[in-house]
């Protein structure tokens, strides 16, 4: 293509096209350099990155250069991808030697370069042809190495540059990517204001050093929540407690919100233990049990007043709370309004009074500041009942509006009496106290979006983010300043360390109950709101396909109860369905990816109508006329129920993810939607495989299957096969290498590397299974560098290399194998893909065990199941083998009552989550540890067990360990189940 004229708008947009590659190939080569472990590859990228400025800042003719800087550019990605895949970044002799012959290359490009600059010949002498014909010199010099690479390295250096561009793209967005390892929730600080409460907090503190649980019990308001921090940081405690105090909020949750799940939640967060997704309870009650803790469970009304619901989330949250009572490291602390407690904790109920009066003075004369008698506090806060919330609240609004003390006597009166004269009855201080503060002359200055920010701030369990006031309330010019207004006239405060304003449970109760009914019309603020956290969400996740979203993903942590409160309203009564339906979808998306923890949508979601009628507008009529259903609407619902399920699955709530795709694929057959359908069957099948439930499997895919075959979907028919075969393959099934063979060929057709990579694996474990090793290795060598020439997705590379270890060990060739296991490991930790070192570990440690290694194994176990806990992913497999694999190893060294409280501890997981497989497993292990007790009754009932759940699952009791026999198979001594098939008696 000839250049663009010059001097033309053409031109210059060409050049900046030009500058901006190399600025992107500068700081490509730039990172790479900081990322490789290796000196002589360090001093390439550096010389790579020479030549590449110097293109840059002093050639004129820039466009002649361009295929130059695509081969620079494609050398930095080669090292690094060459480098990123092995343990210590080593690379072969020879490939050594042609990165130095390549260095003094790129030396004398760059020398000859940059003499040419220094000279201020200038950079038009390369125009002429001869040093054209330079340029293309360097250009086949370069080709020359990157053939070399090609060879030595298989086909990493073939790639493209935008193929190989696009892996360190994966790779940085990756190893940017902030793990989701728990941080404990920091303590409040002790209350500022303070007055009289001496007494409670001592009789408070002395029960609980009596390791006596205590109930703050009084109205809102009253100090409780003041009282438990003062408690909190009291010397005794504190010397006694030390780092294992904890301070668990609940009045940032609606009761609607609450289930016992967020419940659990919660407690886990705020003692930053990893719980496992496993059983959350049991992590939880394990940390107690550990140490010596103090809980503060404040406003626990939240959970005490629950309705009792058909989730029975109200009768498990008193159970759980009973139970952790129970428990003698533990100490708790309740707060709430409610005299309803948990029917079995028992604990010291102290109720809050009111100040005394000389302490109640105390207070109001530490806020207000005027010149006031005696006789005038004294009468003032008789009235309001000496209540400690009125009395800050009254002495703020005094001290901001500058009453005299006639004018606060008067403010009074006439409140009470205009609340007297509308109804209101006797009332009560805090009612008259608040509709004084919000009648104030500072507050009515600012107009109606005084209150109307005060019903957001109500209405959001997480409160207002000052930093995004402008984009939550575009129509409101004064919103900082109502804000501040409300902070001093302590309606609202700030949270310590952050930008949310709230407020205190007491004043958001009556905001709510007077003025934010009915929802959303009385809040009319909220479409503002509510178009503020779509947008948001849109914006956020949008970027997930480009560069790491740090904001965003911060964003959704310290928002996620806010707009689940949002969504789980506006989903009800929507402006904009579409709208409304893709923020739901988009919203659990983003806590799958950034905060995984349970939500209270499932029953928001699941109680929208199924039937949603089309409307159809005419211009003759003035209302819309129904002429059918609205597929995509009941569609739109499907994929907010399959994000449930997704989240489900991501939570280990198989058996919840198994009922939630199955209602998606209801709702997706009423909408006439197939290809989704197939996706749920997938799901499922998915699931049923990693329970080993592996009859509805194959059932779930070959319906899926048939339907994709029924669409003429020739892709998702050969992803649908592949599964298929992989599931036919466990069961033992001949027929599943003639299915590997159809998806081979639809995907050879699409030159399609990465799911040709998956059907070289499929291939290598059927050999694995039929005991060619030999033809194994072929597949996994021919899977991995399929892998590394278009994937970096940590759970490939660890796959094949796992993979490849299992044949080595099949060989004899222990310290092969364990080499590979490494290389498995060592990618996965340079991406903090902590999930994959953990299994990479844990095959490891399976294999030192099996070696005879036992203290080695333990420790590896340990490690890796540290790791564990920190997953994104797959925990509960991980999980599961973490246990299975440490009981295997204490039965290798005949401990046999721990490898028997360890097998069954598996049993108890399995039956939680209905795992079949390492059921079976341990079932045939348990069985014998009681044949070399013999305790030949309990052997034949284990055996009989473990055979009718190989027969339940759909596999042959010989595939039970297969293939992976060196991280579950039991060692030769332990034979009675083989014998036991063989005989079908007494063994």
């Amino acid at each position: 293509m000839p250049p663009p004229p010059p001097g033309s708008a053409e031109e210059t947009r060409h050049n900046d096209r030009v500058i901006s590659t190399l600025n992107n190939s500068i700081d490509t080569v730039n990172i790479v350099k900081d990322l490789v472990p290796l000196d002589i590859a360090r001093g390439v990228l550096g010389a790579v990155a020479g030549i590449l400025t110097t293109v840059r800042d002093t050639v004129q003719n820039k466009n002649d250069f361009t295929e130059l800087t695509d081969r620079c550019h494609k050398i930095g990605l080669v090292l690094w991808r060459a480098t990123s895949a092995t343990p210590d970044g080593e690379l072969s002799p020879s490939i050594k030697r042609a990165v130095s012959e390549l260095q003094s290359s790129l030396d004398g490009i760059l020398n000859t370069l940059t003499s040419k600059s220094k000279g201020n010949i200038g950079m038009r002498a390369f125009t002429a042809s001869a040093d054209r014909e330079r340029i293309r010199e360097w250009k086949r010099e370069l080709d020359g190495f990157l053939h070399l690479f090609n060879t030595e390295l298989q086909v990493i250096a073939n790639l493209k540059l935008e193929e190989l561009s696009a892996m360190f793209d994966e790779f940085r967005t990756q190893a940017n990517k902030p793990q989701q390892i728990p941080q404990r929730d920091p303590l409040p600080a002790k209350p500022p204001l303070f007055f009289g409460r001496d007494d409670i907090v001592r009789d408070t503190v002395e029960t609980l050093l009596r390791r006596g649980h205590v109930a703050l019990i009084g109205p809102g308001g009253i100090g409780k929540s003041s009282i438990a921090r003062a408690v909190l940081h009291d010397e005794a405690l504190v010397e006694k407690y030390r780092e294992h105090r904890v301070f668990i909020r609940y009045d940032d949750f609606q009761a609607s919100q609450l289930t016992f799940d967020t419940f659990l939640d919660r407690i886990a967060r705020a003692l930053g233990i990893p719980a496992s997704k496993v059983d959350r309870h049991a992590s939880i009650s394990s940390y107690l049990t550990k140490n010596d803790v103090f809980v503060v469970l404040d406003n626990a009304e939240t959970f005490l007043d629950m309705p009792r619901g058909a989730d029975q989330a109200a009768g498990r949250i008193a159970d759980a709370i009973d139970g952790f009572g129970a428990l003698p490291s533990v100490t708790i602390l309740l707060t709430t309004r409610s005299r309803v407690l948990p029917p079995d904790f028992i604990c010291t109920p102290l109720t809050v009074p009111v100040l005394q009066p000389n302490a109640a003075r105390e207070m109001f004369l530490a806020v207000y500041h005027g010149n006031i008698s005696p006789q005038i506090v004294d009468k003032l806060l008789s009235a309001l009942d000496f209540h400690p919330l009125c009395i800050n609240l009254l002495a703020h609004a005094a001290r901001q509006n500058e009453w005299t003390p006639e004018d606060l006597v008067n403010s009074w009166e006439r409140e009470q009496t205009r609340l007297f004269d509308n109804g209101g009855g006797k009332v009560q201080s805090l009612t008259v106290t608040i509709e004084l503060s919000l009648n104030s002359p500072a507050i009515r200055q600012m107009g109606n979006d005084a209150l109307r920010i005060m019903q957001v701030a109500a209405f959001l369990p997480q409160g207002i983010n000052t930093k995004l006031l402008g984009e939550m309330f575009p129509t409101v010019s004064n919103a900082w300043a109502i804000v501040d207004t409300l902070c001093k006239q302590s309606l609202t405060f700030k949270i310590k360390g952050s930008h949310f304003v709230t407020m205190l449970a007491p004043i958001r109760l009556y905001i709510s109950s007077q003025y934010n009914k009915p929802l959303p019309s009385a809040i009319t603020l909220f479409p503002n709101v509510a178009a503020h956290y779509h947008a948001k969400i849109a914006k956020s996740w949008g970027a997930q396909t480009s560069e790491p979203d740090v904001e965003g993903q911060t964003w959704i942590r310290t928002e996620d109860v806010n707009i689940e409160r949002v969504i789980a309203l506006d989903i009800t009564v929507p402006e904009d369905v579409d709208t409304s339906y893709q923020s739901c979808a988009t919203f659990l998306d983003m806590l799958i990816a950034h905060k995984s923890r349970p939500t209270s949508l499932r029953p928001v979601v699941l109680a929208l109508p199924d039937q949603y009628p089309r409307q159809l507008r005419i211009s003759s009529l003035r209302i819309p006329v129904s002429i059918g259903q609205d597929r995509s609407l009941i569609a739109r619902k499907g994929h907010c129920v399959i994000r449930l399920g997704k989240l489900s699955q991501h939570l280990g709530r198989y058996d919840d993810a198994l009922e939630l795709y199955g209602e998606a694929k209801r709702l997706f057959t009423l909408a006439k939607y197939p290809k989704s359908i197939t996706g749920c069957l997938a799901q499922q099948g998915h699931i049923y495989s990693t329970l080993g439930q592996y009859i509805q499997a194959e059932a779930a895919l070959e319906e899926a299957v048939d339907i994709a075959h029924g669409l003429n979907d020739a892709e998702g028919g050969a992803s649908y096969t592949l599964i298929l075969g992989r599931i036919k393959m466990a069961r033992g099934d001949a027929a599943a290498p003639k299915l590997f063979a159809r998806a081979q060929q639809y995907f050879g057709t699409r030159s399609d590397r990465h799911n040709l990579a998956r059907v070289e694996m499929c291939l290598g474990i059927w050999d694995l299974v039929t005991e060619n090793t030999a033809a194994s290795r072929r597949h996994f060598n021919a899977a991995q560098a399929m892998y590394n020439s278009c994937c970096l997705h940590p759970r490939c590379h660890s796959e094949a290399s796992l993979a490849l270890a299992e044949a080595a060990a099949r060989d004899g060739r222990f310290e092969d194998a364990q080499q590979l296991m490494d290389n498995a490991r060592a990618l996965p930790l340079r991406m903090r893909a902590s999930q994959f070192s953990a299994q990479a570990l844990i095959r490891k440690a399976a294999l030192t065990s099996f070696l005879g290694d036992h203290e080695a194994a333990r420790i590896q176990i340990a490690e890796a199941l540290a790791d564990v806990t920190f997953a994104d992913e797959d925990e509960n497999s991980s999980v599961m083998l973490c246990t299975y694999v440490s009981a295997r190893n204490e039965l290798f060294a005949h401990n046999l009552s721990e490898a028997k409280r360890l097998f069954e501890q598996v049993i108890n997981l399995c039956d939680a989550q209905s795992y079949a497989l390492f059921k079976a497993r341990s079932q045939r292990a348990l069985g014998e540890i009681a044949r070399v007790q013999n305790d030949w009754t309990t052997v034949n009932a284990l055996f009989k067990e473990t055979k009718s759940l190989c027969h339940s699952m759909g596999i042959p009791p010989h595939l039970l360990y297969s293939p992976w026999n060196h991280c579950y198979m039991l060692a030769d001594e332990f034979r009675g189940f083989d014998i036991f098939q063989k005989d079908g008696a007494d063994c």
